[in-house]
């Protein structure tokens, strides 16, 4: 069953659609529990597959129906095309600059054919399979040198490495992390710690009247976390320019300096390493993930 969200902000409807009463201020935010999945799915056997509820101050319409789901966003994707932002997003002005959360303008257009292009394109993972194969050979080997040696594996590290390197040597023509290195651990520290941050609950998100107060701290932790993510890859993108100008290696960071250097205008540095952390971020943890 999908299940699907829709922040309506503070517009008001003349007709909302049938839903739980709520509390005063909080509204119905405690009938959500610790497994909100669960309690939607619950409350739709009530309310219907469209149904309306108030999280703090912010009227949101659910969909817990796949069919309602598709037809929503097949006839009227226009209309609920901007997502959600969180307060955690907005820090390093993620909400402006990451395509997963601009509005989709022509800037985002322009980001979304570059990720098409060169990043998910047929032609490039095809191109990247031997490289996929070769990084879980150099996982097989590590397992088996902990076996012979007696040292225990740590899946989720071991499993994000293997995922982060694979995806780096795409990308920058280098491993990023080795297994038991001190930059691993960094790595997979501050992914965890970002990750960690921004699934907290956050009072900021339902009362944006507290939003400039950021009372659990949630957006500075968030700021702490990606700062040092985008220094990372700023440094691997410096030493690229700094050793061959626009790069030599046939990988896609040559291909988005180049984007850079042809339309700095359309696509400055910073779009470059938002674009880099999205999926060094995104795939990695996702990988992380399969294998916890």
């Amino acid at each position: 069953m999908a299940i699907n969200v829709l922040k309506l902000g503070r517009r008001k409807y003349a007709s909302l659609p049938p839903g739980p009463r709520g509390l005063p201020i909080i509204g119905n935010m405690l009938q959500l529990g610790t497994l909100p999945h669960q309690a939607l799915a619950k409350l739709s056997q009530t309310y219907g597959p469209v149904m309306s509820l108030k999280l703090g101050t912010m009227t949101t319409i659910v969909f817990s129906s796949s069919d309602v789901a598709e037809e929503v966003f097949k006839e009227h994707d226009k209309s609920f095309a901007n997502k959600t932002i969180f307060d955690a997003v907005r820090a390093c002005d993620n909400d402006k600059l990451s395509m997963g959360w601009q509005p989709a303008d022509a800037h985002w257009r322009f980001l979304r054919k570059i990720c098409h292009t060169e990043i998910f394109s047929v032609k490039q993972l095809e191109a990247n399979q031997g490289l996929r194969q070769r990084k879980l050979q150099d996982l097989q080997e590590h397992v088996l040198e902990c076996s012979q040696t007696g040292r225990a594996v740590h899946i989720a590290q071991a499993g994000f490495i293997t995922s982060l390197n694979s995806l780096s040597n795409t990308i920058f023509s280098m491993d990023l992390a080795h297994y038991d290195s001190k930059m691993s651990h960094e790595f997979f520290g501050l992914v965890r710690g970002l990750f960690k941050v921004i699934s907290k609950p956050n009072l900021t998100d339902f009362f944006p009247i507290l939003r400039f107060l950021d009372p659990q701290g949630i957006r500075r932790q968030s700021e702490f976390y990606q700062e040092k993510l985008m220094a990372i890859l700023d440094d691997i993108v410096n030493t690229r320019l700094e050793s061959d100008g626009h790069g030599n290696n046939d990988d896609m960071l040559n291909t988005l300096i180049k984007l850079h250097h042809e339309n700095e205008s359309k696509f400055s540095r910073k779009d470059l390493i938002v674009v880099l952390l999205k999926n060094e971020i995104q795939h990695a943890d996702t990988e992380k993930r399969k294998m916890l």
